[in-house]
């Protein structure tokens, strides 16, 4: 029985619990002190309680803390950032300055942040943005249950027994978000509703029908990048591509808590040709290994087909502009990614082409995957001087009221109202995110229902599959593990640079013959010590999952 087809949208980059309940708002006004007192006497105070009356009278002496985050700035940033310094010089005597790591190119640049040696104290961190390794490398700042009891009590106490999530070797370095309604599957769908009239369509729902609308905007529409998919992150969304489009044809459920297919990462793993069989939790295995093959290899073909039907451009391996920049500047057909992401890349498209009546469509036959607290989160640099301080901060932006407000959705009266229900709605055109780059690490409980005064085609998609999701989603379990693979950091590391060389071509379609290509790689994976990396995280995992019981 196929799962009910619905629509969604979401205005902000992150899915938000909807309770606004356990969160706090500070309302001291009071000057902070110039003759401070040392940050010592701060932290020898072990109650939640003594903290917060320390820290309300401001008795600390300034400083200045750098943040890092992924991302580009918008036309909030610096309105967001004065205001959020003038309440952090009235309540804990700090600022903040913030430096952005743009989307281009992420991947590369991320790393280099901490192997620079560059000078900072917290930093947006995930399980899909370097997490598990940074933290393996020593790049984070442990804490400690008695830090975060201390420094961080409301975040403690939101996050819960769900901090296990962040453990790695059994220890803590991230502050994760709370909220867990948080999707994260790349099964929603960006299309205009323009063009798909020019098409002929109604709706998008089936395979059959996106590759219509494709094929319309290939023939009539040469000034459009149909589908900008590139080598960003690999170039997986060409193979994430492939998995949607398989229809029928795909034997493994895109989200599923039973399969993760190694080259899509349903899992979170590295890059490999193995198919994880977890459909008996007790006995985490591999499905064999011929049906794998055939099966990538198909997901490889086609991402082959629709490249070389233009879908997407031959000089993609090159192309630095993401497929979501060029849709919402006007210049794309399609975009895929997670229910909030899409919305939000309508709601841009809205600005630059206000008659492109954008939709959202999944036709897939699966339900939506939420996700782990570690999906979003901030790590504390380990060699920051101000640990103590920063888990101050990072509790006020995350779960005190009006930090949050200010963080996710701006300035009251300006950019949103608040009825009495503590529903907010927004004054100005509803924005990717307010902030979008920083608020990412903060998913909260505090964030606040949305209501919406005009209604769009892509608000009452969004509506219909949010509702339609809090009944029909999953959270794989082997999506919480961190994999630690300093026992096997050798092999890991030769298996990394194979796959930088071929996943991009195979998962992009660029392979001159796909069939030779991925035999060619596999037998390179096989020489750098896949095998040996593979059986690691198959010990590490069923660990895991023996822990869940």
């Amino acid at each position: 029985m196929k799962w009910k087809h619905v629509k969604g949208w979401m205005g902000l980059m992150l899915a938000a619990m909807m309770a606004v309940t356990g969160c706090g708002s500070s309302n001291t006004t009071e000057t902070p002190s110039d003759s401070a007192s040392s940050e010592a006497a701060v932290q020898t105070e072990s109650s939640s309680e003594a903290v917060t009356e320390e820290t309300e009278e401001a008795k600390l002496d300034y400083v200045k803390l750098k943040g890092i985050t992924i991302g580009d700035p918008n036309e909030a940033t610096d309105i967001w950032l004065e205001k959020t310094n003038e309440l952090l010089l009235r309540d804990l005597n700090c600022e903040l300055e913030i430096e952005y790591v743009s989307w281009s190119g992420w991947t590369d640049k991320y790393p280099l942040v901490f192997a620079s040696g560059e000078d900072f104290d917290f930093i947006y961190t995930s399980n899909w943005a370097f997490y598990s390794d940074q933290a393996m490398k020593g790049a984070f700042y442990e804490l400690t249950e008695e830090d975060l009891q201390t420094y961080m009590p409301k975040t403690w106490e939101a996050v819960g027994d769900r901090w296990n999530q962040t453990r790695i070797t059994g220890k803590i370095y991230m502050i994760p978000q709370s909220s867990n309604d948080v999707t994260d599957d790349n099964t929603c769908f960006g299309v205009r509703g323009d063009l798909m009239k020019e098409a002929g369509l109604e709706d998008i729902t089936s395979p059959e029908d996106m590759e219509a609308y494709l094929d319309h905007v290939v023939a009539n529409h040469p000034e459009l990048n149909v589908l900008n998919i590139t080598s960003q992150s690999y170039g997986r969304w060409g193979v994430y591509m492939a998995q949607n489009m398989l229809g029928d044809e795909n034997e493994y459920p895109i989200v599923s808590d039973e399969y993760g297919i190694g080259i899509a990462n349903g899992f979170k793993t590295f890059d490999t040709p193995a198919i994880w069989d977890c459909t008996d939790p007790s006995n985490l295995k591999l499905v064999d290994e011929e049906t794998a093959d055939a099966y990538n290899i198909k997901l490889f073909n086609k991402s082959a087909e629709m490249r070389k039907k233009g879908y997407w451009s031959s000089d993609c391996l090159s192309s630095t502009t993401s497929i979501e920049e060029y849709y919402q500047a006007g210049n794309g057909a399609a975009v895929f990614r997670q229910l909030g992401n899409v919305s939000g890349f309508n709601n841009q498209l809205l600005k630059v082409a206000p008659d492109s009546d954008p939709r959202i469509v999944r036709w897939v036959d699966c339900p939506i995957r939420t996700v782990p607290v570690t999906n979003n989160g901030v790590g504390i640099h380990a060699t920051t001087k101000y640990p103590e301080r920063v888990m101050m901060v990072l509790e006020k932006l995350g779960y005190d009221q009006e930090y949050f407000d200010l963080l996710k959705y701006g300035i009251e009266g300006i950019h949103y109202t608040l009825d009495l229900d503590g529903k907010i709605t927004r004054i100005t055109e509803p924005e990717y995110a307010w902030n979008a780059p920083l608020s990412m690490g903060f998913s909260t409980t505090c964030s606040r229902e949305e209501t919406y005064e005009e209604v769009t085609n892509s608000i009452a998609d969004y509506v219909e599959l949010k509702e339609w999701a809090k009944e029909n989603s999953i959270t794989p379990k082997l999506a919480a593990f961190n994999f630690d693979n300093s026992s096997v950091a050798t092999e890991f590391a030769s298996v990394t640079a194979v796959n930088s060389q071929y996943v991009p071509i195979l998962n992009t379609g660029m392979a001159d013959d796909v069939e030779a290509t991925y035999y060619e790689w596999k037998a390179a994976l096989e020489g750098a010590g896949m095998d040996t990396v593979v059986e690691e995280y198959v010990r590490q995992a069923q660990e895991y999952l023996n822990s869940l019981k």
